[in-house]
């Protein structure tokens, strides 16, 4: 399939890419990854009773907009959801529906059934490709979830090919079901929110959105190994289709060439703190950052790691991006970034791009 899952220390199933040889999310928890870097970055309560528009980049297996319904609903926020969700692997958004968490706080069957019901208005759904998926990984996907079974055969579809599994997906179901809070009702937000997903290469489908949004949750891979959605060229793209007073892009990403690219469409830069975590946030609107680049931050942004990545057709590889940039930086007489580290006596390990400033950290984690 190209990738695998893996289980994280917060009990959420994750992937590994075998392709681009990295990871979709956080060791440390996939699911709690997507609250801390995405959710609560973006001041979600400002919208309540409100509309909000967002773009979900790299949907994976849509654990950011899983986090946003969830946050939604349990804080009583009544958010009208607008998600338009870009991803190129049509499979895993066919999995998402089908998650087995082993903690039960994030168990949601209203929102498995929206997806997967949002799912089958706009694709076809592969039986088979699911249940040989399920079988191939027990520990981290399930079929049986309350009205599944309904919601498939709705749409046409024979369910009993997926029913005549193994007899150990029936205990994982009933263990389901035992743990299931009795505050997952069926919430009235599903009636308000809007779901689309776009199965193509991100650049493409920017290119072809016509609407602005409020929230822009970039996560694809680490830009030193698939740059195609890091380059200045994209983000001009994404900056066009941010909303001028209301609009945030959220990312885990501090990486420098990332955020001077930021800088030079002129938007404001800052960063968000949430423990020992710093992600980046960019907007049209000054007030929504609450904490700027500092001078440190920002003198990197001058030195050769602060060259952007570029992308002038919207068509290179990642291969070919990387070359370019890397001659880029051979050929530049920007001052170094490890003289510029020394000047500022701070450690720098330029193989895994690692500082001991706690505000450059470059993560590598998707």
């Amino acid at each position: 399939m190209g990738y695998y899952f893996v289980q994280t220390e917060d009990g959420s199933p994750g992937l590994f890419d075998e392709d681009v040889d990295d990871i979709y999310h956080s060791s440390f928890g996939a699911y709690k990854e997507a609250f801390d870097k995405f959710i609560i970055p973006s001041q979600l309560e400002r919208f309540k009773n409100k509309q909000c528009r967002v773009l979900d980049i790299c949907y994976g297996i849509g654990y950011n907009t899983r986090a946003l319904l969830k946050y939604n609903i349990e804080n009583n926020l009544n958010i009208e959801l607008k998600i338009d969700a870009l991803e190129l692997n049509r499979d895993l958004i066919m999995l998402s529906p089908f998650l087995k968490f082993k903690n039960p706080t994030y168990i949601d069957f209203e929102i498995d059934k929206f997806l997967l019901n949002s799912f089958l208005n706009e694709n076809k759904l592969d039986l088979e490709f699911i249940k040989s998926s399920i079988l191939k990984n027990k520990n981290f996907l399930t079929i049986y979830k309350p009205d599944f079974e309904k919601i498939i055969e709705n749409q046409g579809y024979d369910y009993g090919t997926l029913e005549k599994l193994n007899a150990f997906l029936h205990n994982i179901y009933y263990h389901n079901i035992t743990i299931r809070p009795k505050i997952h009702q069926k919430s009235p937000i599903f009636d308000k929110t809007g779901l689309k997903w776009h199965i193509n290469d991100a650049r493409k489908a920017v290119s072809n959105l016509k609407s602005e949004y409020d929230l822009i949750f970039l996560d694809a891979f680490t830009a030193s190994k698939q740059p195609i959605l890091w380059t200045k060229d994209f983000l001009t793209l994404l900056g066009a289709r941010l909303n001028k007073n209301t609009g945030l892009i959220t990312t885990y990403s501090c990486a420098s060439p990332f955020r001077k690219a930021l800088l030079d469409l002129d938007l404001y830069v800052g960063k968000f703190y949430k423990n020992k975590i710093v992600t980046t946030l960019a907007s049209n609107n000054k007030n929504l950052l609450k904490y700027m680049l500092d001078k440190f931050e920002l003198g990197l942004l001058n030195t050769r790691a602060g060259i952007p990545y570029e992308d002038k057709t919207l068509n290179l590889s990642s291969e070919e991006i990387l070359f370019k940039h890397d001659l880029d930086m051979k050929n530049s007489n920007l001052q170094s970034t490890s003289s510029y580290y020394k000047e500022h006596k701070i450690r720098y390990n330029k193989k895994d791009g690692k500082t001991h400033h706690n505000c450059c950290i470059f993560n590598k984690k998707r």
